[in-house]
Parts: C-alpha cells; structure tokens; sequence
C-alpha cells in the first residue's frame, strides 16, 4: 500500500470514527433525556395520586363529620369536595404528559391502561359523590336512617374498597415504573459505555496501526533522502538509495540523483571556469597595467599640453598689451599706430586660432555627434577640400595641386566630416611648408580601396614624433621648444573621423623630403563615369 493510500486510509478510519463516536454521544443523550423526561412524568403523576389518595382520606372523613355534625363541617367538605376535582384535572394531564414521552407504539399500547384507571377514578368519585349528595339530602330531609345506609354501603364502602384501591394500585404501578425506568436507564448506561469503550478500543488499534504504517511508508524514506540531500547539500558524494517498488517517494529519489549528477558536472565546470577566469584576470590584470601607464602618459600629456596652452596663451596676449600701449603712446603717428594695430590683428588672428582648436577638442571630447553617412562621390569631396585649402594657402604663398585618379568612384561618408578631416591634413601640410611651396592632393585605386594623399614639401617629422602624431595634444618638439602653432588635436581628430568611416589614417617622411599622409577608404560598389 503507497503512501496515498494509507494516508486515505487514516483518513477514513479517522472520519468513521468520528460519525460513530458522535452517533454514539447522540444516543447516550437521548437515551438520558428520554429517561428523564420519562421518569420526570411518571413522578408527577405518582405525586398527584398521593395527594389524591390523602385528599380522599379527607373527603370520607368531612363526610362522616357532615352526617354525624350537621351543616357545621359542611364547608370543610365542599373545601375538600373542590381540591379533589383539582386533582382529579391534574391527574388526567399528567397521564397524558407521561404518554406524550413514550417513543413507539408499542409503549402507547403498554400505557393505555393508565388512562383507562385514570378515567375509572374519575367515574367512581363522582358516583361516590353523587351518593354523597343524596345522604346530604336525606339528611336534610330528616331520614336520618337512609342517609347513614347510603353512607355505609354507597359511600364508605366503595371508598374503602373501591376508589382508593384503584389509586393505590396506580400509584404502584408508577413506583414499578419508575424503578423499570430507572433500571433501564443503568442498563442503557452500561451498554452505551461497554459499546464506546468497544469502539474506541477497536478505532483505537486501527488508527494506530494505520499510524505505524504510515510512519515506516514516510519516515524511512524521508530520512534516508534527508541524508543523501544534506550530503549533496555539503558537496561530498552519496550511494544512491533504493527507493521500494511502488513508493512515492521515487521520483524525489530519481530527482536526488539527478541533481548528484548535475551537481558532479557542474562542480567539474566550475573548476574548468575557475582556471579559466583566473587566466581572465591576469589577462584583465594586465590590461589594466597597460590602462594605468596610458592614463600616466595623457596625464603628462595634458600637463604638457597645460603647459604649452599658457605659454601658447602667454606671449600673444603679452605682444597685445604692448603693442596696445605703443598705438596709445604713439597715437600722434599714424604709421605707428597702423603698424600696432596690424600687429594686434595678427595675434588676435592667432589667439582666434588657439581658441578654435579648444572648442574642436571640447567638442569632440564632451560630444558623441552622429555621422551621417550617405553614398557620395569621391571627387566632389576632394575638390570642396581643395578650395578650403587654397584659402588657407593664399596667405603663406603656398599652391595646391589636385590629382584625382579615382574614376568618379564612390564611397560611403558623411561629406561634411569626410571633408573636415582632408582639410585638417591640408592645413597641417599648409603649415611645415615653405613659402612657395606646393601641396599636392591625390587619389588612386588599391584593390577594394581608394588611397588619398597629401603630400608637402617641408621638413618631415621627427623618427621619434612618427608613432605619436595622431596622440591627442601631441606637438612635436625642436630644440625643447614644440614645433607648430596649433594644439596637437588636429591629426587625432582627423584619425577619429577616418575611423568612424572604416577606413585607415598614417603619416610618413617621403623620400624627397617632406611628410605625406595617407588615407585609405573602403569603396561603393557603384561608379559613375
């Protein structure tokens, strides 16, 4: 038997028990209230009868002291005369209240002779008073004679041998009853207590017995799969229990072996993890080295680059100042103060140009600005770079030559940016040129690439400047002093905008003298002519 089924069982015999248990207090409590209403009426009537039978006694006497007295005693009679009609009354309502508790048919028909006895009582008073009646007549009448015969054989005798042997005899048959009554009710007691004590003897041993079962179908198997999950649980290994046939217990055992199982796979995965993650984190360890020293490098950097900005910032707004109290001391010359103020025009020109690479590193530093990138032809971007290049060339004498061998071929680019970061490379090579010097733009195809480049005729760049060209704030430096007029963020922003087209950023000395730098694009599939 499984576990469900004892436990059904247990159930059952615990609800049977209950009904009996309840049908058995049930009984007991009507068995004592019937007994007792019973025994309660049979009392009454029993009591009524003595009174009647004493009250009688009273009536045969006031009866003799009438006809011996006279009129005298006539008012004890009549006193007597009507107590005993009360009596009489509450006798035939206790006879039928003593019926209404009878539970059968059986008992009615057992009872019928009471209420015959009652009636038969009431019929022989009222003739013994009837007879009463006529010897009170008699009496009054004077015949003395007739109304002491009717005394002696209509009045004493049938009281004496009539009236009260019927109430003697129905107040004994109510003292025979109420001892039957009380008799049965010790029996019924007896019974319903040897039953329960039966019953529950019996409900008792099944409840226990089922119990016991119970405890070796669930006991048992639960401890043994305590243990083996308190083992799992420390992480050690178990013998898997053998669950008995039919069990309910054995899909928790089977879930037990499988999770020893998993558990096995997964302690054997977290070691392999465990290696892996500490190969992890000396990679990660070291990766972080490498960000420390980077983050080392752009703080000197940037204090350099601090530096220089002060010094940048320093000696132009020194020249202003002077150059603004030589045009107030020398206001009476006009050559003079043209020449202070053309002076002025050209640092405020070169401040202009200061605070215009700040605000391109602000921007492009605190700034996430989305690239719209549209199919575009090559050339049309190369020649609006050009044009920006020829108006920042006019100034230093320098000539711009544009040589476009791409075949009206396109790329994808945002043009504005695209065009951005060729003039940056213009302006650069605008700068380390002598003047009348040429810079040349040029474009040519490498397999699924097109290559521009911007090449001058100046100095070149230091061997040791070359890895760090396109480092943020990065100005090359001569002599201890940094080389150009700008804040080093030109080359970077122009690799950032390379970047963002998939594309590919270098600078380089060229064999003839001068830097050239080179961009390679990804090209569209498509060409126009």
């Amino acid at each position: 038997m499984n576990v469900r089924r004892r436990i059904l069982a247990l159930q059952t015999a615990g609800l049977v028990s209950l009904v009996i248990a309840v049908v058995l207090g049930w009984t007991a409590l009507w068995v004592a209230d019937h007994s007792t209403r019973r025994v309660t009426a049979v009392i009454d009537r029993l009591d009524v009868l003595n009174q009647l039978d004493g009250e009688i006694g009273h009536y045969a006497q006031y009866v003799v002291e009438v006809l011996a007295m006279g009129r005298n005693k006539a008012a004890d009679l009549a006193a007597s005369r009507i107590m005993i009609e009360r009596l009489l009354a509450q006798l035939t309502q206790t006879t039928r209240a003593e019926i209404s508790t009878l539970a059968s048919m059986t008992e009615i028909e057992q009872q019928l002779p009471e209420l015959e006895g009652a009636r038969r009582i009431i019929e022989v008073y009222h003739a013994i008073d009837a007879s009463v009646n006529r010897m009170l007549a008699d009496q009054r009448s004077g015949q003395t004679a007739s109304a002491t015969e009717i005394y002696k054989v209509e009045i004493s005798f049938r009281i004496a041998n009539e009236l009260r042997p019927l109430i003697e005899s129905a107040a004994r048959g109510e003292r025979e009853e109420v001892n039957d009554q009380l008799e049965s009710l010790g029996i019924a007691e007896v019974w319903l207590a040897s039953l329960a004590a039966g019953f529950g003897m019996v409900a008792l041993f099944v409840l226990v017995a089922l119990a016991i079962g119970l405890r070796r179908a669930v006991v048992e198997p639960l401890g043994a799969l305590t243990s083996r999950a308190r083992i799992l649980a420390s992480g050690g290994r178990d013998e898997p229990y053998a669950v008995p046939a039919g069990s309910e217990f054995g899909s928790l055992a089977l879930s037990l072996d499988r999770l020893a199982e998993a558990m096995a796979e997964q302690k054997e995965r977290f070691a392999i993890a465990g290696e892996k993650l500490g190969a992890q984190v000396d990679e990660r360890t070291a990766e972080l080295r490498a960000a420390n020293a980077r983050l080392r490098e752009i703080d000197h950097k940037r204090g350099q680059f601090l530096a220089d900005v002060s010094h940048e910032l320093r000696t132009p707004l020194t020249i202003l100042r002077g150059e603004a109290d030589v045009g107030l001391r020398g206001r009476d010359d006009p050559a003079l103060l043209r020449q202070a103020l053309e002076r002025i025009q050209g640092e405020a020109g070169q401040l202009g140009k200061l605070l215009e690479d700040l605000i391109n590193y602000a921007r492009t530093e605190a700034e996430d600005q989305p690239y719209v990138i549209a199919d575009t032809r090559l050339d049309d971007v190369i020649m609006a770079a050009a044009q920006e290049g020829e108006t920042l060339a006019a100034p230093r004498e320098v000539s711009v030559l544009v040589k476009l061998d791409d075949k009206g071929r396109h790329v994808s680019a945002d043009f504005r940016r695209l065009k951005q970061g060729l003039v940056i490379g213009l302006d650069n090579a605008i700068k380390y040129s002598p003047p009348g010097g040429e810079v040349e733009i040029s474009t040519a195809h490498e397999d699924d690439a097109i290559v521009i480049q911007i090449a001058d005729q100046g100095p070149g760049v230091a061997e040791a400047d070359l890895p760090h060209v396109f480092d943020r704030f990065f100005r090359g430096r001569r002599n201890g002093e940094p080389t150009g007029d700008g804040m080093g963020i030109g080359l970077a922003i122009a690799k950032d905008i390379v970047d963002r087209h998939s594309g590919s950023i270098a600078l380089d000395n060229r064999a003839g003298g001068g830097a050239v730098l080179t961009i390679r694009l990804p090209l569209e599939e498509t060409e126009v002519a």
